[in-house]
């Protein structure tokens, strides 16, 4: 799917990648935070961005449960969230065994898509224990819009933002952790 994914970012929302080079840094898997503001561009944009590494992204169930299309998404790397205890122990599993072969998991933390939209809404430290856990560190990204140049009445394109590495030696608990990637989006 990268090729799609490539095409459909960067001839569809003209994107780019900021500081990309700070991944480069990293020698273990990490867990990449971004905010959402599109359906098919977040699917593609932490792909974009780790690449190229492995990336899974944390959905929502209903992810997995769409007609057709909810039958590739897991191939595609999609982790739904959990919704029992056994499913809770196969969704750790996977998060861990993603970083530990030095993968990449993205988490979403806002949950809910608004689309083209600027700021940044709050959410709460409650993903952020993963990292702490597994002892790999967090990247930040952001994206944010920006007018076309010369064709006005397009849509806005993409910029997206990613942050230095924070490792979790640098933070007391998830809620400092939540509080760095807040503050750099």
């Amino acid at each position: 799917a990268m090729p799609v994914g490539w095409l459909y970012n960067k001839l569809g929302f003209g994107m780019r990648i900021v500081n990309r080079k700070a991944l480069r840094k990293i020698k273990s898997g990490y867990y990449l935070y971004g905010n959402h503001t599109q359906d098919g561009f977040d699917a593609f944009n932490p792909t974009m961005v780790s690449f190229p590494r492995a990336n899974k992204i944390i959905v929502n169930p209903d992810a997995v449960n769409i007609p057709v299309f909810g039958a590739i998404t897991p191939m595609l790397g999609a982790v739904p969230l959990p919704s029992t205890l056994d499913a809770t122990r196969g969704f750790l599993a996977e998060l861990k065994s993603t970083v530990e072969r030095g993968g990449v998991v993205t988490v979403y933390p806002e949950a809910h898509i608004w689309p083209y939209y600027n700021e940044i809404r709050p959410f709460i430290d409650a993903s952020f224990a993963y990292p702490l856990k597994h002892n790999v560190p967090v990247v930040a990204m952001v994206t944010t819009y920006r007018p076309h140049k010369l064709f006005k009445n397009l849509p806005p394109l993409a910029t997206v933002y990613v942050s230095d590495p924070i490792y979790p030696d640098e933070c007391a608990n998830k809620r400092e952790l939540r509080d760095k990637v807040y503050d750099f989006m």
